[in-house]
């Protein structure tokens, strides 16, 4: 496994948030958006974690139960690959991965892939897996290990920027053809 627990704790300082949440084997860092399994290290109490990452006041600290609605196993028969899509969109500038699932596409901020040290296209793989709700989030994996568990990024599409992207393909279409004759 491959993650920058550092790197981890900079989203989380971003986001003002730190969250370790225990699942009854290991525990996870997160920022409340994607979770990392911090491994290799003995089980991390709020006062340890801000001290060990010389977090500010500023950032809030909880210690939870791990959310009851993700699978925190690292291969379970329900996961899809997802596939980078070949065209990445960046709705509204959003600065995301432009994923393909069974369910259609997924957006994931690229920021969360940034802890594996691979980063995006590396040695991990991206896999679909759905919430005891029926709603789809994203497995990074590195071989059958789970590194990352990340929330896509909702209500990104919105209706014009669905209708932009219908008008830039008209005019991709007309150039096309202007440049076949």
């Amino acid at each position: 496994m491959s993650i920058n627990n550092q790197k981890v704790v900079d989203l989380c300082k971003k986001q003002k948030r730190l969250v370790l949440y225990g699942d009854g084997q290991k525990q996870w860092i997160s920022d409340g958006y994607a979770m990392y399994p911090l491994l290799g290290v003995p089980t991390l109490t709020e006062d340890v974690v801000r001290a060990l990452y010389a977090l500010p006041d500023n950032v809030e600290v909880e210690v939870k139960d791990a959310p009851g609605q993700y699978c925190y196993e690292d291969t379970i028969r329900e996961e899809r690959l997802t596939y980078y899509e070949k065209i990445q969109l960046r709705p509204l500038g959003a600065e995301v991965s432009t994923l393909r699932t069974q369910r259609g596409v997924v957006f994931i901020k690229e920021k969360y892939l940034k802890p594996l040290e691979a980063g995006e296209g590396g040695d991990h793989q991206l896999y679909e897996r759905t919430d005891s709700a029926g709603r789809t989030y994203i497995v990074a994996k590195a071989g059958v290990f789970v590194e990352a568990i990340i929330l896509p990024v909702q209500n990104l599409l919105t209706a014009g920027w669905l209708n932009d992207l219908q008008e830039l393909i008209g005019i991709l279409q007309k150039t096309f053809e202007q440049e076949e004759e």
